[in-house]
């Protein structure tokens, strides 16, 4: 973080950020892995809500913070945001260190041993990642979860607020406060939402995150058509987005787990997370070319393919993993690999 605050150039941006897509690339599977492992079956989505729930709280607060502190007009004007995130990044490896410590005094060895801890770690009895990806329903699972990251968090962070200050223009207070209103609904939304659908299936649920977002993009492409409304369209959607957001967040990892080999669960959880890395990754590269190029009507209909994209997808997932004999074959991944997953529901 402090290198990308004091980068000098380009080359330094991106060896900073490899830093940072690395970290990530290997917190994140790990810390899936541990959540269910500590958890009982039953209640799987509802600790990754609660996940999801301090994830949106601290967003809350570092959008707001960070809109209403940063100065573009110099580059000396986001040091303070840089330095904040590194403090958090610490507090972080510090919370995660004596998390472990906890570990080591609970009876988690043998559920560990079930789940297949990590990639390449013990008890991943040889399942690769060429035969994971001869699973059908897991690479199913990973076109989903690319496209819906591409139609939001690959454009979150970059493409939307690229889009909103240089084709709807909106101050960057306004986007400050619009990522904490998404955060903020996030956080509150996220428990009522889980319970209302728990007995809802996990392709249910994507689909439904995916018709959501199809009408926050509308709203968010409102102002092309309508001049004065920009302020309201981006704080409507990105509030919208919130509402998908918590359909989706609670139900990825569980279903990814379900969907897992024997003993290949930490593969999985990487491949889930690999996908969404990589979209990502193009996420920001294609909408950036768009919004250059003086497109931005084309960069809305790139996110609004993309999630009807997700919805179909979703929808046959879910009809076939309804059907027991059928969901068997679309599990098969040769003779080492692949059981039979229960239905989606």
């Amino acid at each position: 973080m402090l290198a990308l605050g004091w980068a000098g150039g380009v080359a330094e941006v991106w060896l900073a950020s490899a830093a940072v897509g690395a970290s990530v690339a290997v917190t994140q599977p790990a810390i899936g892995v541990l959540l269910l492992a500590w958890t009982p079956e039953e209640r799987t989505r509802e600790i990754f809500a609660w996940q999801f729930i301090g994830l949106n709280l601290a967003l809350a607060a570092g959008g707001f913070l960070g809109g209403i502190t940063v100065d573009l007009a110099t580059p000396a004007g986001t040091h303070p945001l840089y330095v904040i995130a590194a403090a958090a990044a610490v507090a972080s490896a510090v919370a995660v260190f004596f998390a472990g410590r906890g570990a080591r005094r609970t009876p988690l060895d043998a559920r560990l041993e079930r789940f297949e801890a990590l990639p390449g770690g013990r008890g991943s009895g040889g399942v690769g990642l060429r035969a994971l990806l001869r699973v059908r329903a897991i690479r199913w699972l990973l076109a989903i979860t690319a496209l819906l990251m591409l139609a939001c968090y690959a454009q979150y962070e970059s493409g939307l607020p690229a889009y909103a200050l240089s084709s709807v223009h909106v101050s960057t207070k306004l986007l400050g406060v619009g990522v904490a209103v998404n955060a903020l609904l996030v956080a509150g939304l996220t428990g009522p939402v889980v319970a209302i659908t728990r007995k809802h299936s996990p392709t249910t649920l994507l689909a439904c995150c995916a018709g959501i977002w199809i009408l926050c993009w509308v709203v968010f492409g409102a102002p092309l058509l309508a001049s004065g409304i920009g302020s309201g369209a981006v704080l409507i959607g990105y509030a919208g987005i919130s509402f998908g957001e918590t359909m989706l967040a609670p139900v990825l990892n569980p279903f990814a787990a379900s969907l897992a080999p024997d003993g290949a669960l930490g593969r999985t959880l990487s491949a889930v997370s690999g996908a969404t890395t990589l979209a990502t990754a193009i996420g920001p590269a294609i909408s950036g070319v768009l919004i250059a190029f003086h497109l931005p009507a084309g960069f809305i209909a790139l996110q609004i393919a993309c999630c009807l994209g997700a919805i179909l997808l979703s929808l046959r997932l879910g009809r076939i993993l309804a059907k027991p004999s059928i969901a068997a074959a679309l599990t098969e991944a040769g003779p080492t690999v692949g059981r039979q997953v229960a239905p989606a529901r």
